[in-house]
């Protein structure tokens, strides 16, 4: 069977939904589509891949930041062997216990000759079982796993070295330096949009700033979800960097971008020699088969390699913290008057984290009780209340009747909801067209 001659696929994967692009072998985009993983109970994956038309066997897989563990590592002068070998025994220090539940590989290349700074990457053995299910229940050939938006920063070819992926679920920053990825970073979650949510992107961008900014002082911004001159001014205005936005990967027709540019750049990353960042299929850190060589021997050799490497290491080690040190401290100084400002900004984020952590299950009542509500603004809500058992009463206006029922029917769909019902629906009355309405349900917390 030809694989080659049907293209290849590029699969961005998040907790909701798969960006999907099919790209022919010479580059092109044929076909692209977004499947909903929600409803999966209603179509399989293989079934949408075919209603599609997207007819190419052989796929790439990205995974979103937030299933990954980025670490910024040095090598000293080194094979791809030798480095492995280090990188792999920093990995079993870093992770503890965690090893073996996690798929290991780095991006960045050593180099013989001088020292290098790689990104050591992990992602649960889960998330790797669960992809490969995906791609052998739709009948493909799974070429590599990677992080979506390291393939989608080597995709674009540009000078800055800070690029933000705004993507409809969520925030990724990658930092890169001339010879790979020296950060990925999550930042946040994306829905709702509001320009306090980018504000404090900005934020995060501001701290991830001190160990890799941009030379040229700007942010590259991949956007694919519309950002407004307000959203764009919070982030310029906590980050200090300038943004430039794109929607379209080089030397591709401008249709052929936007939302499913992170899938196209995964498809071109399996297509090009050694264009894959990182891949968990074949990853180097996997662990080297057994040498014909005895256990004392080796265990002499890796001393030496150990004891050469890590004398290397503290001498390069010294010299690069000292230039980091400058560096920052410079950093520091130009920042001073941001930080002075936004320090009380930063304490109160942190101290909400503990709320995040620690929710109250009201919380999560009040969340799915959002997502029921349309997005037009056409129903809103008045009064919510919620007792310690899971019962609540939802109180709320809308334009019409029909904007009621569909909230009712999405609080039905949501298996943490039980025993909706709706109590009253009526006219406002007086001189107002509005309807008002109650309902009640049962918040059981299971998903």
């Amino acid at each position: 069977m030809n694989f080659r001659a049907s293209g290849i696929l590029g699969l961005a994967i998040d907790d909701r939904q798969i960006l999907c692009a099919e790209v022919s072998p010479r580059g092109m985009v044929t076909r692209a589509a977004r499947f909903d993983r929600s409803s999966a109970q209603n179509i399989t994956f293989a079934q949408f891949l075919k209603n599609n038309s997207l007819t190419a066997q052989r796929a790439v897989i990205g995974f979103p930041a937030r299933w990954l563990m980025a670490r910024e590592k040095q090598v000293p002068p080194s094979t791809q062997h030798v480095a492995a070998d280090l990188l792999r025994i920093q990995a079993e220090r870093q992770f503890a216990g965690e090893a073996k539940d996690l798929a290991l590989d780095f991006a960045g290349n050593p180099d013989a000759n001088q020292p290098r700074t790689v990104l050591l990457l992990a992602t649960l053995q889960q998330h790797i079982e669960e992809a490969k299910k995906i791609a052998e229940e739709a009948g493909l050939s799974l070429v590599a796993i990677t992080s979506t938006t390291l393939a989608l920063s080597s995709a674009i070819d540009s000078d800055e070295s800070m690029l933000l992926s705004l993507g409809n679920e969520s925030a990724e920053l990658t930092i890169r330096s001339a010879t790979g990825p020296r950060m990925l970073r999550h930042l946040a979650t994306t829905n709702g949009h509001t320009s306090a949510q980018f504000g404090a992107i900005g934020t995060e961008i501001l701290k991830a700033a001190a160990i890799g900014a941009s030379p040229s002082g700007q942010l590259l911004v991949w956007d694919c979800v519309g950002m407004d001159a307000s959203m764009t001014q919070s982030i310029e205005a906590r980050s200090g960097l300038k943004l430039r936005t794109i929607r379209e990967l080089p030397n591709l027709p401008a249709q052929s971008s936007g939302e499913f540019g992170p899938a196209i750049a995964l498809a071109l990353a399996g297509i090009k020699p050694h264009g894959l960042p990182v891949n968990f299929l074949k990853s180097r850190l996997a662990p080297r088969r057994e040498s014909r060589f005895g256990r004392s021997a080796l265990i002499v050799t890796a001393a030496a390699i150990l004891l050469a490497a890590g004398i290397t290491s503290m001498v390069w080690d010294l010299y690069q913290k000292n230039s980091q040190l400058t560096e920052i401290n410079s950093n520091v100084d130009a920042l001073k008057p941001i930080l002075k400002t936004d320090q009380a900004r930063i304490d109160r984020l942190n101290y909400a984290r503990g709320w995040y952590e620690n929710r109250t299950p009201v919380l999560d009542v009040l969340k799915g009780v959002t997502n029921s509500f349309p997005q037009l603004g056409d129903v809103w809500a008045t009064t919510i209340s919620v007792h310690e058992n899971g019962k609540g009463l939802l109180s709320g206006r809308a334009v019409d009747q029909r904007s009621v029922l569909a909230v009712l029917d999405a609080l039905k769909r949501d298996k943490r909801f039980t025993d909706v019902t709706l109590m009253d629906m009526r006219d406002a009355g007086a001189n107002s067209r509005d309807t008002v309405f109650s309902l009640t349900f049962t918040f059981t917390g299971g998903q």
